[in-house]
């Protein structure tokens, strides 16, 4: 699991540290990396999380726009799906929380499950949603007020521990890409540095294409991640 010591010791590392200088301070980067690398990234891998909402969270004087309050305070990027109660969904036929007694079941359960869902979008009961950046989102109609569960897409954390295991690498890459390009934009003021051993060159253009091409290589490999959910069952 990753922290903000991981990250920083990473990145620093392969800047050359402690062989090499570092123009900028540890919360310098661990910050840049925050508003840069970590918020690139939730949107290729996002955190996932739900919650629920009631008419509590209604804006005042409305009846159907409601406020999404992410419990750590993170960023929404996206709402993923509105989860009716399941009342509504048992009446439509859902199967009633059923547990298969042997592996044939699981098909049934599933299908069952899906063909309820299927009859709840175009019944009475249902709602069309529509999220308005940054954290709001429209329920229609406003009738039939009830529970609702909301999944939806979310920054990371901003100590890295919510980053998963086996996109930790390709995390780290980022980092490192961003932090390069940072550096650059610093060395780039300056053709050369200036020593009594003579004119040390800061070779910011060698940076910054290495920047370019380590990002180019992580961000074809996000893109190629396919999507981690195939099917749902309520």
């Amino acid at each position: 699991m990753l922290n903000t010591q991981k990250v920083l010791n990473h990145v620093k590392l392969n800047l050359g540290y402690p062989f090499k200088g570092v123009e900028h301070s540890d919360n310098t980067i661990l910050n840049y990396i925050r508003t840069t690398s970590l918020i690139e990234f939730s949107e290729y891998i996002p955190d996932r999380n739900m919650i629920h909402i009631t008419q509590d969270n209604l804006v005042q004087n409305s009846k159907n726009l409601y406020i999404l309050n992410d419990p750590d305070e993170r960023d929404i990027i996206t709402v993923v799906n509105v989860v009716p109660e399941m009342p509504n969904l048992l009446m439509v036929g859902h199967p009633w929380l059923q547990i298969p007694s042997n592996l044939s079941q699981v098909e049934n359960i599933i299908m069952g499950s899906q063909d309820a869902r299927l009859k709840y979008t175009y019944s009475p009961l249902s709602k069309t949603w529509e999220f308005i950046p940054p954290n709001k989102l429209y329920l229609y109609p406003s009738y039939f007020s009830t529970v609702y569960g909301i999944r939806y897409e979310r920054t990371h954390d901003k100590n890295f521990f919510s980053i998963p295991p086996k996109f930790e690498i390709l995390f780290l890459k980022l980092c490192v890409a961003d932090t390069l390009d940072l550096i650059a934009s610093i060395r780039e003021q300056y053709s050369e540095w200036n020593t009594p051993f003579g004119n040390i060159p800061l070779n910011a253009d060698v940076l910054r294409n290495r920047s370019n091409d380590l990002k180019t290589e992580v961000k074809e490999k996000l893109s190629s991640i396919p999507p981690n959910i195939i099917v749902e069952v309520y």
